[in-house]
């Protein structure tokens, strides 16, 4: 009998030895406060038992160690529990058993080592490292080791680890055991696999690192479920005794909530569970009571539950019955607190379970064997041979098998060969012993046979797959795919091509990368798109499906890094983005460079202003050929020019000349006459003059000074004129004497003295003094009405004064006065309120504050006045004509003057008359237009004279007519009159209020019941009471029609191959002439070609814009042939073919064509 365990056991962490180190323990009553804050739920709990220390009793239990044993194999099925199948147990390591590769590094030649472990940490550390704080050594040897020295041998990861750290890890097998070359990493998760390096901890991509067979102790608690410790076969008595398994839960004590199988407390061992088939082996009652919290009874186990690959559970705080005092409250029961605290496990297991036949399903006579115990055929055996039924290799996937001695190499040995072939093989797989899968399925390399899952679906993609093919290669699974496909099942595109279709036979397109815009993995690697969009892997900063341009903002496509920023300046650009290919940035108006960050020739200020500015150098004062510093705009000036322009003279330097190589002149100043220090005006030149002194160089003396001297050599005695500024014109004085310069009748050196006869020096006064003025002009007088006249005159010839005052006299007697002031000018007046046709006389005084003087007289008339109005009547003289009336009127007397003179005029009241109705004049014609084949609408203006009220319209029409000659005149008759009342001399507001006893003339018919496409000819005649006006005729035509009627064409035959077909028009309606033989012959068409002695139907169709009418069918036959024709159809056929004939005229718009239609009737 074979014992197979594996222990998880879930506990809550009570003490750690940190707190035992420094002997503090929490109090229960705190703990029962955290844990109530997560609403009454234990705190996550863990295995706490997995990889701790654990030990067997007796410790010579385990299989295949430390000798060579074997055990039970598990069933497969409820029968087989009466079967004990033996396997050897294979401890041994698969790849190595031996001394480590690094043992030659422990020898003193050897200080140093460069070690690489792949991956690192959060922390920066090298993947699963520890740190070496001190040296190494070995105790078989005897050597010290550095914390450096030199490695060259080859190690895998767990070894380095080992050789780095000192400590072994906790393997829980011989350390030894190592990683294949192809997998050398431990798997982190579950230690019994090894997987490759840089992959993640989840890949299916691993190898057992222990042999198959291998079930070591440590497996009992690795937290791996896939993992059991196996015990070896024990004997009858080994079983009575049992084993023990003991879990050394180290650092401290835990509080274990669950765990399996049973357990034990420590110091002394006290019992947990007991749990047995039948308790009474215990003598205990089956699920017994618990009286207390600590209380210990015996748990029944289901009859029901296997005792191979089932799961035995304990838990002291189970809700099932029966229940534990306590369980809860745990937090509040001390006693059951106490319970649970264990610092190792024991699980005692004792007992065996026999089985009554060896491969037999029928007992206690065996007469065959089992289902799937045929590998080799059913024989009885003995003590000696006991011929036990060889079970069939199904992998678990048959119920049964067969055996078949064609299949057995060996047929006639019991032990060796084997001929069961399985039966109905499930899962998906075939073959003998139902190791191959069916098709459509494949496994997996290296897969556990025996799994249900063995056989996985093809799950080929059929668009990637050659003609749609869903089957793959048995071992691995790879479909059949087309040219540019990948992947197991084909559902991937190869590297460097995209979009997987069904349709295309290569499968995919390829992805026309650019090859400057893509990164490479690789030298000489494809390059690889998006499988789905075809979009390319682009460099930085490169865009497009083909990766081939560059972002926005970027260029150069060939950079190797990717395109790489415009870097377009922007103080200098207009945007931040560049020409692709050259870089080149848009740039503002005058600045220049790749970048836009720098002005262009003759430009200057981008890094001051953001823009770049002209020089605008001055041409005189540059020196030629030059430009402005870029940055500070300052040009290069001449010798004796300064400013950044080189726009101003330097200081003591004049008149800034192009043609001047050094710029400007030198100031050149008279000392005598110009201030000290200062320097001349750049500009002109101009030296600063003493007070009195002027010219550029300060030699003269200024307007207003004279020089006393008269010695040109010295110009200090410059003194000012004085002059008196009341009596001189300007204040100056002759520059050598010093006299002034004096007004009209001022007099003295310094004019301040009046001549003689004058006085009252005036500043205000131009003539400086006054005297009495002469020679005033009489004044000029114009007759404006009978009761006014204007007035005028000129100053005096001599005012002598800036003041004049002026007294108009008529007749004596004063009418007006104004004053004047100089300059004088024409003064005028208007005298009114004078008597009509009146003589009056006018003269001047003038005068000032020195004197007066008179003008002499003129006299001056006033007009007549016009007659009054009341006076004037005017009368009508008879009856008035139609465009002739006589008039009389009353005459006015005369007292005022003239009736009508230059006084004015007088006019009668208002005399209205009406004159006599004429006949109308000037009718315009009628406005035709064509509203339908049958209807023409007119409309008419009324005459342009209409010489009274118009009562009348009338509308005559005649037609239709010839279109080709109008001139012929033919009956007409009234087809429209209208009666009214338009009186067009008067407003259209006073028709209308007319309108209430007699509405206005009709202007506009309709006239119907015309001809189709006809010609007509109308006119309109106006009335009033004095007669009429007719108008002019206006020529319009109906609108087209549909053709009514069509006669059937003639056909007659001309020979066995032609037919001649002719039909007859309506000309004189208006149809269309089509192509004719003669010019007054009927249209004739030959249709040739024909079989002879043939039945053929032709039809004419005369079209016009508006519809279609087409003839009935004419028959024609050819002429028979001279070759009889033996073979004689019975079905004729009809061949419908349509000829449009030539057409000769474009008027009328009337098409005509016709079509035959053959019949076969040969003999």
């Amino acid at each position: 009998m074979t014992l197979q365990v594996n222990i998880v056991s879930k506990c809550l962490s009570l003490q750690s030895p940190e707190l035992q180190k420094h002997g503090k323990t929490p109090r229960l009553k705190e703990l029962s406060d955290l844990l109530n804050l997560s609403q009454g739920h234990f705190p996550r709990m863990e295995n706490i038992a997995a990889f701790k220390p654990v030990s067997t009793s007796p410790p010579r239990c385990t299989c295949g160690f430390p000798e060579r044993s074997s055990y039970c194999q598990s069933p497969s099925s409820q029968v087989e529990l009466l079967t004990c199948y033996q396997a050897f147990c294979v401890q041994e390591c698969p790849y190595r058993s031996s001394t480590p590769p690094y043992a030659p590094l422990l020898l003193a030649a050897h200080r140093r080592a460069s070690l690489f472990l792949d991956g690192l940490e959060d922390d920066g550390t090298p993947f699963d490292s520890q740190q070496l704080t001190t040296r190494l050594s070995d105790v078989m040897i005897n050597l010290y080791i550095g914390l450096n020295f030199f490695f060259i041998s080859f190690c895998y990861n767990r070894e380095i680890v080992e050789l780095y750290s000192g400590v072994l890890p906790e393997l829980h097998v011989q350390s030894e055991c190592r990683c294949p070359p192809t997998h050398p990493r431990v798997h982190p998760l579950i230690e019994r696999y090894c997987i490759p390096n840089a992959v993640e901890d989840t890949t299916n991509d691993r190898v057992l690192r222990l042999n198959l067979n291998a079930h070591p102790l440590s497996y009992i608690n690795d937290q791996d479920m896939g993992t059991t410790w196996v015990s070896k076969i024990m004997t009858t008595q080994e079983l009575d005794d049992g084993v023990t398994i003991t879990v050394d839960l180290a650092n401290g004590q835990y509080q274990v909530m669950e765990t399996e199988i049973n357990t034990t407390t420590e110091q002394p061992w006290l019992d947990w569970q007991y749990m047995a088939r039948n308790c009474s082996v215990f003598e205990m009652e089956n699920n017994g009571p618990l009286l207390r919290p600590d209380s210990v009874n015996c748990l029944q186990l289901p009859s029901d539950m296997p005792f191979s690959g089932g799961n035995i559970t304990f838990s002291l705080l189970t809700t099932h019955p029966p229940l534990r005092p306590g369980y809860n409250d745990f937090y509040n029961t001390p006693v059951l607190q106490e319970m649970v605290q264990s610092a190792q496990v024991r699980i005692h297991m004792s007992g065996q379970y026999y089985t009554r036949a060896v491969g037999c399903n029928h007992f206690p006579q065996c007469e065959s064997c089992a289902p799937l115990y045929n590998d080799k055929p059913f024989r009885s055996g003995d003590q000696l041979q006991p011929m036990n039924c060889r079970p069939c290799q199904c992998h678990g996937h048959s119920l049964s098998c067969h055996y078949d001695v064609l299949a057995d190499d060996h047929p006639d040995e019991h032990y060796q060969g084997g001929g069961g072939v399985c039966d109905n093989c499930m899962h998906n797989t075939t073959g003998k012993n139902c190791e191959q899968c069916i098709s459509g399925f494949f496994r997996l390399e290296d897969s556990d046979p025996t799994s249900v899952d063995v056989c996985q679906p093809c799950n080929c993609y059929t668009a990637g797959t050659v003609n749609g093919s869903m089957d793959c290669a048995q071992i691995g699974g790879q479909c059949h795919c087309k040219a540019a496909v990948t992947g197991r099942e084909c559902a991937d595109c190869l590297p460097g091509w995209f979009d997987l279709t069904a349709s295309n036979p290569n499968g995919c397109i390829s992805c026309n990368c650019s090859d400057m815009g893509i990164m490479r993995t690789s030298t000489g690697a494809v390059p690889s798109c998006n499988h789905y969009t075809g979009q390319c892997r682009c460099k930085p900063h490169v865009t497009g499906l083909s990766c081939d341009h560059c972002e926005f903002g970027y260029w150069n496509l060939s950079h190797p890094d990717g395109c790489i920023p415009c870097g377009c300046d922007p103080l200098g650009s207009l945007s931040p983005f560049c020409e692709p290919e050259g870089g080149q940035c848009e740039c503002k108006p005058g600045v220049g460079g790749l970048r836009c960050d720098s002005c262009g020739r003759g430009l200057f200020g981008l890094r001051l202003e953001g823009s770049c500015a002209p020089c605008n150098c001055s041409q005189e004062g540059t020196v030629p050929g030059t430009d402005c510093d870029s940055y500070t705009g300052q040009c290069v000036c001449k010798e004796h020019v300064e400013g950044r322009r080189c726009d101003s003279c330097s200081h003591g330097f004049h008149t800034l000349e192009q043609r001047n190589s050094l710029g400007c002149l030198p100031c050149v100043c008279d000392t005598s006459g110009t201030v000290p220090g200062v320097v001349c005006d750049m500009q002109t030149g101009q030296c600063p003059c003493k007070d009195g002194v002027e010219g550029v160089q300060c030699t003269n003396c200024a307007h207003n000074y004279y020089n006393r001297t008269l010695n040109l050599e010295t110009l200090l005695l410059c003194h000012p004129c004085a002059c008196d500024p009341v009596g001189s014109t300007n204040g100056l004085c002759h520059p050598d004497t010093g006299i002034c310069e004096c007004k009209l009748l001022v007099t003295g050196d310094k004019c301040d003295l009046c001549q003689l006869g004058a006085s009252h020096l005036d500043p205000d006064n131009h003539f400086g003094c006054t005297k009495a003025p002469s020679q005033q002009p009489a004044p000029v007088g114009v007759a404006l009405s009978y009761s006014s006249i204007r007035l005028s005159w000129y100053p005096p010839d001599s005012p002598n004064s800036h003041r004049l005052n002026y007294t108009l006299i008529r007749d004596g007697q004063s009418v007006h006065t104004i004053q004047s002031r100089y300059p004088f000018s024409r003064e005028s007046f208007e005298d009114i309120g004078l008597s009509p046709f009146t003589n009056y006389s006018y003269w001047l005084i003038t005068a000032n504050v020195a004197g007066m003087t008179i003008s002499a007289s003129a006299s001056y008339q006033t007009l007549g006045a016009p007659p009054e109005a009341d006076q004037l009547h005017l009368n009508l003289v008879g009856r008035p004509g139609a465009t002739s009336a006589s008039f009389n009127w009353s005459t006015p007397r005369n007292d005022t003057g003239p009736a009508c003179s230059s006084g004015g005029c007088s006019s009668s009241p208002p005399l209205s008359l009406l004159t006599a109705s004429a006949p109308p004049q000037n009718q315009p014609p009628p406005i035709v237009t064509a509203m339908g084949p049958h209807t023409l609408h007119a409309s008419w203006e009324p005459p342009s004279q209409p010489n009274g009220v118009i009562t009348m319209y009338e509308v005559f029409l005649r037609g239709p007519v010839e279109s080709q000659n109008l001139s012929s005149l033919g009956f007409e008759k009234r087809v429209f009159l209208s009666s009214g009342w338009l009186n067009q001399s008067v407003s259209s507001v006073s028709n209308l209020a007319n309108r209430s006893t007699v509405s206005l003339p009709e202007t506009s018919t309709d006239i119907t019941g015309l001809q189709a496409y006809s010609t007509y000819q109308m006119r309109v005649v106006s009335t009033n009471i004095a007669g009429s006006s007719t108008s002019g005729w206006t020529t319009a035509r109906t609108m087209e029609g549909v053709p009514e009627f069509m006669a059937p064409p003639e056909v007659s035959a001309l020979s066995s191959t032609s037919l001649k077909v002719t039909w007859s028009t309506a000309e004189d309606h208006g149809v269309i002439v089509l192509h004719r033989v003669g010019p007054s012959s009927q249209p004739i068409f030959i249709v040739k070609g024909l079989k002879p002695y043939y039945v053929y139907n032709f039809t004419v169709t005369l079209c016009t814009k508006t519809g279609c009418v087409t003839s009935l069918p004419s028959t024609g036959w050819t002429l028979p042939a001279g070759r009889i024709y033996t073979h004689r159809k019975t079905s004729p056929t009809n061949k419908s073919m349509p000829l449009w004939l030539h057409q000769k005229k474009i008027y009328p718009k009337v098409l005509q064509f016709f079509s035959y239609n053959q019949h076969y009737s040969a003999e």
